[in-house]
């Protein structure tokens, strides 16, 4: 999803998504309550936070219990991030997991729980779940309403769908997954058919798609 910088703190607060009986999805916040992770029978946790910055410090650091193992992938939330440098290392570490142990429990988080952590959840079912990623991404939002993968991550979401479906023709586009954002985020009250035209004025670039709506209301 698309947030400006008044993202509310209670952002972070919402309890983990329960995406399948033995995976969860989250912000950081919930991934450090102790007494949470123990009433949902959390054993593993992903972090996908990474280092602070200018730092090799590793992000939402926390003293875990022995009885649950966590895994640090480092992993900008940045447009320039390849994801075939994390995803294949991901989705394994959840697949293995919680496939042949459905009594384990694992918990994927970043720090909002909305661009990272989702894009590997949806790739995961994806992979190993036969999902499409239309239907990965819709799944996963009706469990977790608040999640949008950024437009780079998605594009290649849509090249990890063609890759292991074998099809040139992805499930949804870039084009329509941005539409639908900027529906739910900062172009409230502008029609699909004018966010659209912004976004292929602007080659799906959506800040410039967002200045050219608002100018064209002044």
């Amino acid at each position: 999803m698309i947030f400006d910088n008044n993202t509310s703190e209670s952002l972070y607060s919402q309890n983990p998504a329960e995406i399948l009986s033995n995976l969860y999805l989250s912000s950081y916040k919930p991934a450090q309550d102790l007494i949470l992770l123990k009433q949902l029978q959390i054993n593993y946790i992903l972090n996908l936070t990474g280092y602070e910055h200018n730092s090799n410090k590793l992000r939402f650091e926390f003293d875990y219990p022995p009885e649950i193992t966590v895994k640090h992938i480092i992993m900008a939330d940045e447009m320039k991030v390849k994801l075939s440098d994390h995803l294949n290392e991901a989705v394994e570490f959840i697949h293995n997991n919680i496939h042949n142990s459905p009594s384990n429990k694992l918990l994927v988080h970043c720090e909002a729980g909305i661009s990272r952590s989702p894009t590997i959840v949806i790739a995961y079912l994806m992979r190993y779940h036969n999902y499409s990623l239309k239907t990965a991404y819709n799944y996963v939002k009706q469990r977790k309403n608040n999640i949008g993968p950024h437009a780079s991550f998605f594009e290649q979401l849509i090249q990890f769908e063609q890759q292991y479906k074998n099809t040139l023709i992805p499930s949804i586009c870039l084009h329509d997954y941005l539409i639908e954002q900027m529906l739910e985020g900062a172009a409230v009250g502008f029609t699909r058919d004018e966010i659209s035209l912004a976004l292929k004025k602007t080659n799906n670039q959506v800040n410039q798609a967002y200045n050219l709506l608002f100018s064209s209301r002044n």
